[in-house]
């Protein structure tokens, strides 16, 4: 644990133990030769000169036990560390080769159990004549070869060991290629119904799982592959269909590029959760290569929103590089919570000219929304803002003088907290919202509660990642619009003007609206949405500083310790970025005329790629953070299709029912 308290994130002064072992039967440290530290973190210790003999935590029980003369635990798996030992050899080797028959018994009642269960058994080869091995060490200890019998029993130890992992991981590969052919079923399942099909499939493999008296989990797996992949071959002509269809007419490798760049994006998120600076370079890919990559035209005529776009992504690819462990300050929620404000006033004060544009009514005319000024919730929302900065800036410098947190600071800072909770719902009364006005509201909502949970960089991230969607949003409106409105570009967005579009109907709205299908350019959509939801949650920390985070977080809000009050305050500071993202996809997602689900199930069934990838880095041997971390990747990989799910949800909720102009007014109007 560090000295502010945070621990799990990795760092050695957080997973690692001083081991300190003292007294009668153990041995005192060793000069060394070498003046070079194991690592850089020990070179502050000043031990340089000291060799350095580290332990797994495992092989802390049988060096308690040879030392106080005790049997070895009956589950231990630890190799007794003879380096730690003051006695004789004879004494040691004996300790040596006890460890290693202890180990070799869980191996033979291990081997014995998977024996017994198995139709096809196959031994773990190495220690087939591990009666002979046991017999060499005794034989080498009678005829006192005591470093070889050392060297045998260590050896022994560690065959053991792979042979306990060989039989715990022997069903791995029937597992694993069971739930991945599963989910790759699920990726390429396109039905809506639940049924249970390919009933004689599923009875061969129960029956096969039967006699290895597997458990009930296995046949849930086998259940999960056999209706998925039925489900698969039912689609299959839709889905030769769809092939043929994205490689026809000399289209076929643009298309492929297309897949393996969308494949690669997803390893690359995958890499991400390990290391979360590989997003930085992605948001300047992002930002400099999609541009290049659009036609030129549209480059020359929208060269200030592919301008924005660049700085946006250039700006906010600087927060995955930043220390995820932040001291408090000030200055920056501060600098943070003004910027914001402006940009508010700034959007206040643009904000009639862009929505006074003709917007579809739910008669299927048009009407003009002309703004008159700023709408009073605006105004209000900004006010709130100058508030929050205010109360954090006081708070702050109460808690510092030790004069504890004022009353009327924290209830003004709960008022605040219900008040933009309230708010966007509030606004959800007024029909006919044009969706920029509604994005407004709903960023100026969530920007006050923001102010006050940050302790430093989290606001600037906060407005820098709301610019950067506002311009992707431009960017694909007007990408859309100019590919809609001119010649085919060799895009796949000229399957729109042929046949990509129809009609779609039994809407909630009386009006008929014109959806198309989804093409391989959507691909780019989905790949920018997820980068965009690991920059919202990496951008001002990790997996770990979830479970590390900074109290002084909260103390706007309380400063007496409540961990389920705080990690509520916690959770929803996490989610905020999520909302706003979730907003501006929806919006896109109507802009391009797709249905409602496209994107979204387009995104749903791929993420499933990275899912894959974290069932397979998932360990079982290691340091208690190496196993913990490879499952939270897979749990909140897995996890991560219903949070996507909420997110379709809360963002539907938000911008469902706002208008949005024609692509073309649209154009004109931005």
């Amino acid at each position: 644990m560090s000295n502010r308290g945070n621990h799990g994130d990795g760092h050695p002064d957080n997973t690692e133990t001083p081991l300190i072992a003292w007294g009668a039967g153990i041995a005192g440290p060793k000069q060394t030769k070498s003046l070079l530290a194991s690592d850089e973190h020990s070179i502050s210790w000043n031990l340089d000169f000291l060799h350095r003999q580290d332990v797994n935590q495992a092989d802390v029980a049988p060096l308690m036990s040879t030392v106080l003369g005790l049997p070895f635990p009956m589950n231990s798996v630890g190799e007794l560390p003879l380096e730690y030992l003051d006695n004789t050899e004879i004494y040691k080797a004996e300790a040596a080769f006890r460890n290693a028959e202890q180990i070799l018994r869980q191996f033979l009642v291990k081997q014995e159990s998977k024996r017994r269960t198995e139709l096809y058994f196959v031994p773990f080869q190495f220690l087939e004549n591990h009666d002979s091995l046991v017999s060499e060490i005794r034989g080498l200890i009678e005829r006192n070869l005591i470093e070889l019998a050392e060297e045998k029993s260590i050896e022994l130890a560690r065959l053991c060991i792979e042979g306990l992992r060989y039989y715990q991981t022997y069903d791995w590969l029937f597992l694993r290629s069971m739930i991945s052919v599963g989910y790759v079923g699920w990726i390429l399942n396109k039905s809506k119904l639940i049924l249970f099909t390919a009933i004689a499939v599923f009875a061969s493999f129960s029956i096969f799982l039967f006699l290895k008296e597997s458990p009930f989990n296995y046949h849930l797996y086998s259940a999960f592959l056999v209706y998925l992949w039925s489900e698969v071959f039912k689609q299959r002509k839709f889905a030769f269909m769809t092939i043929s269809r994205t490689f026809k007419d000399g289209t076929w490798f643009k298309n492929l590029v297309k897949a393996v760049a969308y494949v690669f994006a997803l390893e690359m998120l995958v890499f991400s959760y390990f290391r979360r600076e590989i997003l930085t370079p992605s948001l300047i890919i992002a930002g400099f290569v999609w541009p290049l990559l659009a036609p030129e035209y549209f480059r020359a005529k929208n060269f200030r929103i592919v301008w924005f776009w660049q700085c946006a992504c250039l700006v906010t690819s600087i927060f995955t590089m930043l220390p995820v462990e932040n001291a408090e300050d000030i200055r920056l929620v501060t600098l943070g919570g003004v910027l914001v404000l402006v940009s508010g006033i700034i959007a206040a004060y643009l904000l009639p000219r862009h929505v006074s544009t003709k917007l579809p009514t739910k008669g299927g005319g048009t009407t003009s929304k002309i703004s008159q000024g700023t709408p009073p919730i605006i105004l209000f929302q900004l006010l709130l803002i100058g508030v929050s900065i205010i109360v954090v800036n006081d708070t702050s410098a109460r808690l510092k003088k030790k004069e504890g947190l004022p009353v009327f600071n924290q209830i003004l800072s709960w008022l605040i907290l219900f008040s933009c909770g309230i708010i966007p719902l509030i606004d959800l009364v007024k029909e006919g919202q044009h969706f920029l006005r509604r994005l407004l509201v709903i960023y100026l909502s969530f920007a006050p509660v923001f102010v006050l949970l940050s302790v430093s960089y989290e606001t600037l991230f906060y407005f820098c990642f709301a610019q950067t969607l506002l311009g992707w949003l431009l960017m694909e409106r007007q990408l859309f619009s100019d590919l809609k409105s001119s010649e085919p570009l060799g895009s796949d967005y000229q399957d729109i003007s042929r046949r990509g579009f129809r009609k779609i109907s039994k809407l909630k709205s009386s009006n008929s609206l014109s959806f198309r299908l989804l093409t391989a350019d959507d691909l780019r959509i989905a790949t920018i949405f997820l980068f965009l939801i690991n920059v919202a949650f990496f951008g001002t920390g990790n997996i770990a500083s979830v479970s590390s985070f900074s109290v002084e977080s909260v103390y706007r809000f309380i400063t007496v310790f409540n961990p389920i009050l705080m990690g509520v305050l916690l959770i929803f500071k996490i989610l905020v970025p999520f909302f706003l993202l979730s907003a501006v996809f929806g919006v896109i997602s109507r802009s391009i005329n797709l249905p409602a689900f496209s994107l979204f199930l387009l995104v749903l069934s791929t993420t499933d790629v990275m899912t894959l990838n974290f069932f397979f880095l998932v360990r079982d041997n290691g340091s208690w953070l190496e196993i913990g971390t490879t499952i939270s990747h897979f749990m909140i990989a897995s996890i991560f299709i219903v949070f996507q799910i909420i997110l379709f949800t809360v963002g539907h909720f938000l911008v469902g029912k706002v208008l949005i102009p024609e692509i073309k007014s649209a154009a004109k109007s931005e």
